[in-house]
């Protein structure tokens, strides 16, 4: 049974290597985590995030908070292409300038600088930024080497099938290190999620342990959407399945629709207003789903997986009951609402 997990990425910046333990880390464990609050206990002042994704963004959005001066930079032209549309990225990158948080976007960093033994600037973009903390979330590697030339991979991930099973009789694998089944049409998928590894893990476990008894594994997992929720300050952002791109390619007549709502009647106080994205395919089956804004939007993403999950076409989803009182929610959720409205743009295209 192999669940070796991931290891952080670390880009190729002149100094980094020298940097890690002497201001700049990577941020990945609780270790870590301990790491940069004893290093703000030392005063820090300004901070370098490298890579907003959805761990730089929480990890600038928590520093700000702190009162530290924060650039946030990654190379891309936006954040989690794959997993958030443009759109939806802009939001959560609107709340982040708000904040305070400095991103800079298509920006490298070339450098880091120590000065004393200690993280003293970066060079971003052929710019000089002073700098006394630099945290690495540029994304994690499978730890598979010790299966390499045993079983079959895919881009250093290790393939297994619905039991877990990998290629090699008798080796199971689960958690970050898979590249595991999807109801997707893009193949297998890799997520690196904590609650992927989790079920994987029964699912192997289980299997394991009816194969060393002599028994025949039956557990099945039931694949991945990649559905996720992150927390950026008083901002909620998650995603499901693919996103509109994908969907595209995995079939040219994908559409979305994205709407904005509140998480509660307009006449009840203390309602949070939220943007809905449903994607779909050309039959209107849904296969992604975006969501950012205030309280809820975690457990709708979760019906949305649900529903690419089950094969639910936006008829069907448009129709779901929903658990109804002011206090708590809307009668007419925005999630309805969405598929309400990505359910009549698949009737206009059918009329032409």
């Amino acid at each position: 049974m192999v669940a070796t997990g991931s290891s952080p990425v670390l880009p190729s910046i002149r100094g980094l290597r020298e940097a890690l333990g002497r201001g700049a880390t990577t941020f990945s464990t609780p270790e870590d985590a301990m790491g940069v609050l004893s290093t703000l206990e030392r005063g820090v002042r300004r901070a370098l995030v490298v890579g907003c994704g959805v761990v730089g963004m929480e990890v600038s959005h928590a520093l700000s908070e702190r009162g530290v001066e924060v650039v946030c930079a990654d190379a891309l032209p936006y954040p989690l292409p794959g997993v958030l549309d443009e759109d939806m990225v802009k939001m959560v990158i609107g709340h982040l300038v708000k904040e305070g948080v400095d991103i800079r976007l298509n920006t490298a960093v070339e450098e880091i600088l120590l000065q004393g033994g200690a993280v003293s600037g970066a060079y971003l973009g052929g710019e000089e930024v002073p700098v006394e903390m630099v945290i690495v979330a540029a994304g994690a590697r499978p730890n598979s080497h010790i299966l390499q030339g045993l079983v079959e991979m895919e881009e250093g991930y290790v393939v297994v099938d619905e039991r877990m099973r990998t290629t090699q009789e008798g080796i199971y694998a689960a958690g970050d290190v898979t590249a595991a089944p999807s109801p997707l049409p893009l193949g297998r998928i890799r997520t690196g999620l904590a609650s992927v590894a989790y079920l994987q893990g029964k699912v192997a476990g289980r299997n394991a342990a009816q194969e060393v008894v002599g028994g025949n594994p039956s557990e099945r997992y039931l694949g991945s959407v990649g559905v996720f929720a992150a927390k950026v300050g008083a901002l909620e952002v998650a995603a499901a399945g693919l996103d509109l791109r994908s969907a595209k390619a995995a079939d040219p007549g994908a559409f979305a629709v994205k709407m904005k709502g509140s998480s509660l009647p307009d006449y009840f106080p203390g309602g949070e207003e939220m943007t809905v994205k449903i994607i779909a395919d050309g039959s209107g089956k849904v296969v992604g789903g975006q969501i950012v804004g205030g309280s809820g939007v975690y457990w709708r993403i979760n019906l949305i997986a649900r529903a690419i999950m089950e094969g639910i076409g936006v008829d069907d989803l448009s129709l779901w009951e929903m658990a109804y009182t002011p206090p708590l929610s809307d009668i007419y959720d925005p999630l309805i609402h969405a598929a309400d409205r990505a359910r009549a743009k698949l009737k206009r295209r059918e009329r032409g």
